[in-house]
């Protein structure tokens, strides 16, 4: 009111009501409608040309606006206050979180670099037990066809003495003029002879030896481990086809132990009855 009255240039009304504004505001405490009001009365009191009055009410609106802007600035700076220490506490939280994520991504990283590690460790030691037993298993095949060639040199050393030894005793029947005694070395010849026979056809087996595959023995000890030394001998007599008297003669044995031989390997290879052993032992 107390501006409509100012536009109308009615300024006696228009100071009325400013001064009742004035009153109101002051009883509620409306620091910026007091400010308003002193500023009001001031313009009224200037267009009346009361100066002194006019200056008061100006000095008055000083007053109130500069404590407003105080109370402003302090209600800034606390709001700004509160925005920095939010901020800082947010920062602080991500920061806290940045550490966090690290840590979980060191310590992920770390455990996966552990397990790598072990699972490398485990790849190269078995690598290494493969080589280890690849080259035993070598050396095993090494011993092995020694073994053999020194069984053969042994046997052809057996022959020519057997040879030998039989002519020696056939000269020895001729000269001899008992009939008994020439019967004996007749039948002793014979049986010689059966000998020299089977170490003659022994001492081919050189020949095979080297013609067969020279991967067998590492085959069978692959296939089955669980085979002894002389079982594995013997499956190599047998892959030539030999029979058993030929093996128990060439390893120096009886035939029954040659046949126990037999029976074992076939419990261990778990063959059928209706498998050749010696056609078995060819097919490997």
């Amino acid at each position: 009111m107390a501006k409509k009255y100012y536009n109308l240039k009615d300024y006696s009304n228009a100071l009325k009501y400013a001064d009742s504004s004035l009153e109101v505001a002051r009883k509620v405490g409306e620091r910026e409608r007091i400010c308003k009001s002193y500023l009001r009365k001031s313009l009224i009191y200037k267009e009346l040309e009361d100066y002194k009055n006019a200056y008061e009410n100006y000095r008055n609106y000083k007053e109130y606006s500069d404590s407003i802007s105080s109370i402003e600035s302090i209600k800034r700076a606390q709001k700004l206050k509160l925005i920095s220490v939010k901020q800082g506490k947010k920062v602080k939280f991500y920061i806290l979180l940045l550490l966090g994520s690290l840590v979980v991504f060191i310590s992920v990283g770390y455990l996966l670099y552990k397990k790598y590690s072990v699972r490398e460790r485990n790849v190269r030691e078995k690598l290494e037990e493969e080589e280890l037993n690849k080259k035993l298993l070598c050396e095993k095949v090494r011993m092995s066809e020694c073994e053999l060639k020194t069984l053969v040199a042994d046997n052809s050393m057996r022959l020519k003495f057997i040879t030998k030894l039989s002519e020696q005793i056939k000269e020895d029947k001729d000269e001899s003029e008992s009939r008994d005694v020439r019967r004996y070395t007749q039948s002793l010849i014979l049986r010689l002879q059966q000998q020299i026979a089977t170490e003659s056809k022994f001492s081919s087996i050189q020949g095979k030896v080297e013609e067969m595959d020279r991967g067998f023995d590492t085959k069978i000890v692959k296939l089955y481990p669980t085979l002894t030394k002389a079982e594995r001998e013997i499956c190599s007599l047998l892959r030539l086809n030999l029979s058993i008297k030929e093996i128990a003669c060439i390893r120096n044995t009886s035939t029954d132990s040659v046949k126990a031989y037999r029976y074992r390997l076939r419990k261990k290879l778990k063959l059928p009855g209706d498998v050749e052993l010696e056609q078995f032992m060819q097919n490997i």
